[in-house]
Formats: structure tokens, sequence, C-alpha cells
């Protein structure tokens, strides 16, 4: 099956296509911007289709971020003097995704912020690599999604199925870098991008499979015995991957897996979430030594548990841990700001001020909003239409069910983003209730927003009642009271 399973997928054909017509385009239209003698400078160049913001950030110097404006055509172009052979981040806007440098590359990209990654192509000297990478992704994506289904299989079915989707995968890889001169360490890269997508499938499955498990050890005897066979072919501390996200991901699911069976051995820990995250620090700390890979895991790991505002002296405890374990001065400094933040967040005190936007552009207080017993605040971004409309429509069911309630939705979105407008006026939202922060970097930070489902719940006097919370059932019982 040549791609793999692209043939299931549409928006990945539709992809494949993309990269095919942009890259007749492209070599047309900019022929005359790429540089193949740039005696080992790097070309980045590309165009924004539906910018959410007028820059791109490229990661190129450690995890500084450089700042490249587009022109009045959307359009950007820089050039870097020299650079260490790898795996970069860039990011536009709130999206993240990766690109591979190598000396004397001159690529372009091309996306559209609409559907970021399946948009995402690569033309120019260099760009074999990077669509690899990316159509990589997206099956990678669509074959994970099938997880759920594959995960009801026993064991040994589970296993044959997945080793019969990883072959087809390889017979695809060997036949596309047969086609192209690249170096062991490129290979390596692009052979990676799938490969530990498997092994992380396999990481999830003992959980996806048992659910809660009280005879954890014998379940482990009775698996296949060659299930996890790929782990004594596991570099943990491999620092050429350590910005591939399916190295990641099998790492992530590698130590949650270990968790997962800690605590189906330890069953009287889950009363006490803290002691969970300690182990999982301390497993972290024992099994990775490079501070690349390790730091960013740990921190992760430590955010994850202090962003939810528990009682401070356990929040203490796991990033006293945290603090020393991890090299990484600016992680600590970041950690030592969230604590403090969340800290601050705990039920009883009061809101942190924050200025928010009216649709008719006047900027007014957020605590002068919250005019009834319970007020929720909620988020959401034009960025992920699914979400916010699911998000409007629950709210509706539940001002109708609960009066008494405020309901009060923020958009995210950068300042000079203005769809949020045209979505409250295409969906006939009540404007009393949208808004938009008038500093979203400060506000996020402020109120620890971590992602759209957090939910701000706060009396009309502003002292918080809970700064974590979810439309959820715990959410109901909250505004029955």
């Amino acid at each position: 099956m040549a791609f793999g399973y692209i043939g299931n997928t549409m928006k990945i054909f539709l992809h494949v296509f993309t990269v095919l017509f942009f890259g007749i385009l492209f070599q047309s239209c900019k022929k005359a911007e790429l540089d193949h003698n740039n005696k080992g400078k790097v070309y980045i160049g590309g165009e924004i289709v539906n910018p959410e913001t007028d820059h791109v950030i490229f990661y190129i110097n450690e995890d500084k971020g450089d700042t490249i404006y587009l022109d009045k055509y959307n359009r950007f172009s820089f050039k870097v003097n020299s650079l260490k052979e790898g795996l970069y981040n860039f990011k536009h806007n709130r999206e993240y995704q990766l690109i591979y440098l190598q000396s004397k590359d001159s690529i372009l990209l091309r996306l559209n912020t609409l559907e970021f990654d399946e948009s995402l192509v690569f033309t120019g000297n260099g760009a074999e690599k990077n669509n690899f990478l990316i159509n990589t992704f997206l099956i990678n994506e669509n074959e994970r999604s099938l997880l759920r289904k594959h995960a009801k299989l026993a064991p040994e079915l589970f296993k044959k199925k997945q080793d019969s989707m990883l072959q087809d995968r390889l017979t695809m890889f060997n036949r596309f870098v047969k086609k192209y001169d690249f170096d062991l360490n490129t290979i390596k890269v692009l052979r990676s991008s799938f490969l530990y997508d498997f092994y992380a499938r396999h990481e999830m499955y003992l959980r996806r499979h048992y659910g809660s498990i009280t005879d954890i050890d014998a379940i482990l005897t009775n698996m296949p015995k060659n299930f996890y066979v790929y782990r004594e072919k596991v570099n943990f501390n491999d620092t050429v991957l350590n910005r591939l996200y399916a190295y990641n991901r099998f790492l992530n699911n590698y130590i949650f897996n270990d968790s997962f069976i800690y605590e189906s051995k330890h069953p009287a820990i889950k009363k006490h979430r803290y002691m969970k995250v300690l182990h999982r620090l301390d497993f972290i700390d024992s099994l990775i030594q490079k501070p690349a890979i390790k730091d960013p895991i740990l921190k992760n790991t430590a955010y994850d548990y202090i962003k939810e505002s528990h009682p401070a002296k356990y929040s203490k405890i796991v990033l006293n841990r945290f603090l020393k374990q991890c090299s990484n001065n600016e992680f600590k400094n970041d950690l030592r700001k969230v604590a403090y933040t969340a800290n601050g967040l705990t039920p009883n005190n009061e809101l942190p001020e924050q200025k928010v936007i009216a649709l008719n552009d006047s900027i007014i207080s957020l605590n002068s909003l919250l005019h009834k017993p319970i007020n929720v605040v909620y988020f959401w971004s034009v960025s992920f239409p699914s979400h916010f409309k699911r998000l409007h429509t629950k709210v509706a069911h539940l001002r109708k069910k609960y009066p008494h309630v405020n309901f009060i939705a923020i958009n995210i979105d950068n300042k000079q983003n203005q769809n949020w407008k045209h979505a409250v006026k295409r969906y006939n939202y009540d404007p009393q209730f949208e808004y938009a922060f008038d500093n979203i970097k400060c506000s996020i930070e402020d109120l620890l927003i971590y992602n759209l489902d957090k939910v701000v719940v706060v009396e009309n006097d502003g002292n918080i009642i809970d700064s974590n919370a979810k439309f959820s059932v715990h959410l109901e019982k909250l505004l029955q009271q």
C-alpha cells in the first residue's frame, strides 16, 4: 500500500496534492529567491495564508525565538549564517511545527492557518525531508485515531495489527529514501518520526485496554513476551531526536505507563495525587540524564500539577522536588512564578483584575461584569470552531437551567485578530456576554489559562469559587449552590 494509509484519509490526499501544486507554483514564482550556492548559509522563506499575527517565530538559536515579520503580501524571508543540522521549531500564533535544517538548505514553506498542519507544504532545496515529516505527522495522527478501536483487541491481536501497519510504513520509507542522498542523521530522524509513534501506541495499550487494574503482575506476565521488545533498542537520551514529536510522545507515554503500573500496585496513592507526581518526577530523573530531554519533561510534569491551584503545601512539595532535579534556571523561575500565581487562584482569593474588550471596542474591567451570585468565565478561540460552537451551545442550555448564574465568554485570540467579532455576529451570540482580553499575554499568565477547557467560577464580589473547573458534573454541582 503506497504511502501507508493515505488512501483512507481525504485530507492527507489533499495535502499531497497541495505539495505537488504549490511546488510548481513556488518554483515558477519564487525561483529567483532560492540561492542553492549560499556557501553554508540556510535560507528560509514562505507565505502565511490567513495570518493570525503579523509574524512567525523560528527557534533556531537554542530556545530563543527569532521573530520574522510578514510583508504586505503575508510573506517572509531570512537567512541563518550557520547552524547545527537537526530539527527546529517554528510558530505562528499558538501553532507549532517542525522543520529539519541542514547547511545550504533553501526552503520555502506555505501554510493556511485555517488548516495549519494539513496545508503546510515545503519547496526548494531541503523540501523532501520536511514534506516527509509533515506527511508522517498527519498519517500518525490518522492512525492513532484508530487506537481506541485497536486497544479493545487482545494483546496478541493488537501487536499483530500494529506490526502489519508498521511494515507498510517501513516499505514506504525504504522506497522513499532510495530516491534521495540523505545523510545518516536525516535517515535516522525520518525513520524515527513514525517508528516512535508505534512505540508510543504500545505504551498506551495497557491502560487503554485494561483500565483500572488490581492484579497488574499477572497481566504483565501473560503479555506476549515480545510486546515491549522495542524498549531494548530505545535510547532515552537521544538529543538528535529531542524535538521530534513521536520521540517525545513515546517518552511521555512510557513514563505515564510506569506511573499506571505503580499506581496499580499502590492503590492507596490515588488519594494523594501529589505523591503520584513525586513518583513520576523521580522516575524521570532516574531514566533520563541529558538535561535537554529531561528538563522539559520534568517541567511539564510539575506544571501539570501546580497549575491546577492545589493546596499550597502540596504544590510546594512538588515544586521543591522539581527544583532539585531540574538544571534549567529559566524553567525553575517559570515554575516558581506559576506556583505563586496558582496559590493566588485558590478558593476565597480575589480574582486578579483583568481588562476586557467589548464588541464596540470599549475596554472595561472583568470584575465589573460579575453581577450575579455565581459567575462562570469560559474561554474560546476562532482557531477551534467545533470547540467554541460546542461550548456556546452548552452555555445556552445552562443559562436557561441556572438563571441565577452569569456566563461570560472571553476570546483569547491575538488582539490583532478581529475574527472573533465576525464569529459572534455570524452565530448570533448575545454581545452582552462576549468579550476579548485586552492584554492576552498577561491575562493568560494571570489566570493560568493552559487550555480552552478551563473555566473560572467566581462570586459577584470577585472571590474565587473554583479557578480550575471544566464543563462537567463538578461544575453543575457548583452552580447548584
